[in-house]
């Protein structure tokens, strides 16, 4: 989970960054060539597949631990149910609600960032150079300070319920199995009635025969 974040952070800095640069190097008064640009090209292509291998390595963690959690919430008991971080399938899946909102959130975050500086230096590229500047840097540290006032607090809640979810699916995998305990009660109980009834039916036969053999000696006797 922090490898994908840093991925993210890392992809969107860079993205920042090189489109900030492209830029100023495309104004008409910067007077730079072609191939002055192309480091600033490299990094933000750089910077978006970072950014991409972020999202989807943190989309692809979760559902690898999502995938498997109702079947094992099933086949699981626990005798201290208060015990565990979550209390069923419900709150797991509150959790998993609250990962894809802070996911979405977080995508339309870095594409609004990157359409808020790419708007800006679109709409000032006639200006002259020292404007074009100020405003681009105005611009971009508004739009900036708005990504991490929002960025910060989704990703921290979709690491929370990446938590959550995770160390929920850990304490199931040790609890002990339901069908197990199940098969082991009903193999128990039918031992011990079959053993009880075995044991009354030896007796009431045993009984039964000595009543015969008395009557037939009584019936010898009085003949």
């Amino acid at each position: 989970m922090k490898r994908y974040i840093f991925l993210l952070s890392l992809g969107a800095i860079l993205c920042i960054g090189a489109q900030i640069t492209l830029s100023i190097q495309v104004h008409p008064e910067s007077e730079n060539a072609v191939f002055d640009a192309l480091p600033a090209i490299i990094c933000l292509m750089l910077g978006g597949a970072l950014t991409v291998s972020g999202l989807l390595g943190l989309a692809e963690n979760y559902e690898s631990l999502w995938v498997g959690l109702p079947k094992l919430i099933e086949s699981k008991y626990s005798e201290n149910p208060n015990e565990l971080p979550l209390n069923g399938l419900s709150e797991a899946r509150e959790k998993s609600s609250d990962f894809w909102k802070a996911y979405r959130r977080i995508c339309f975050l870095i594409c609004l960032i990157i359409v808020g500086i790419l708007g800006i230096s679109a709409q000032m590229v006639n200006a002259p150079l020292l404007t074009y500047l100020i405003y681009l840097a105005s611009g971009t540290s508004i739009v900036c300070l708005l990504g991490l006032s929002f960025g910060g607090p989704a990703l921290s809640m979709a690491r929370a319920s990446h938590v959550a979810i995770s160390n929920y699916t850990s304490l199931l995998q040790k609890l002990p199995d339901t069908a197990g305990k199940n098969s082991g009660r009903k193999t128990s109980s039918r031992r011990g009635y079959a053993l009880w009834t075995n044991r009354n039916n030896s007796r009431n036969t045993r009984k039964s025969m000595a009543n015969r053999s008395s009557k037939r000696a009584g019936v010898a006797l009085e003949t």
